[in-house]
């Protein structure tokens, strides 16, 4: 005979002979509301993920080793012109702390890596770039959060168009 979940515990429950089968019944349904309570809010951003735990502390992220060069390309800049100019005056000589995130659910690519300068999005590796990106990162052990110096410019200064450049 097939009974629905609901029926199924019911019959379970009034099936039990003495009050501590009872007790027992309600603690374990306690506890297992309990740990589903508990997962819903971890996986629905009750908490705060490990990735924005790492970018809240960049000193504990993998810093890529400096060359100087600044040579290479971050794309979609265009995308984040607003961003890109509330970071403008911070940057020096030596370039800005650019943290580089691997985006697995990125919908349209999940290979994609999101270049972050003060918490803010400011373009993409280009989707070669990114997945040559990532297999650096995994031969040498590097996590999915790393940081890197990035330099920021522009033909017409902070008024123009302007792009970003990362030394790794």
């Amino acid at each position: 005979m097939k009974v629905p979940c609901g029926r199924l515990v019911e019959m379970a429950y009034c099936n039990l002979q003495n009050p501590k089968q009872v007790k027992t019944m309600e603690i374990f349904i306690a506890v297992i509301t309990l740990l589903a309570f508990l997962a819903y809010k971890a996986f629905k951003g009750g908490t705060r993920s490990l990735t924005q735990q790492l970018i809240d502390q960049p000193e504990k992220l993998y810093r890529w080793p400096t060359s100087g060069c600044f040579d290479q390309e971050v794309v979609g800049e265009s995308n984040y012109q607003s961003a890109l100019r509330s970071i403008w005056d911070k940057c020096t000589e030596e370039g800005l702390d650019a943290i580089l995130l691997h985006e697995d659910t990125n919908k349209h690519d999940n290979k994609a890596v999101a270049v972050l300068v003060d918490k803010k999005l400011v373009g993409y590796l280009n989707r070669n770039d990114a997945r040559a990106f990532r297999r650096r990162c995994e031969k040498e052990r590097v996590g999915s959060v790393s940081i890197c110096k990035a330099r920021v410019s522009g033909r017409e200064g902070k008024e123009g168009l302007i792009g970003i450049w990362l030394d790794l």
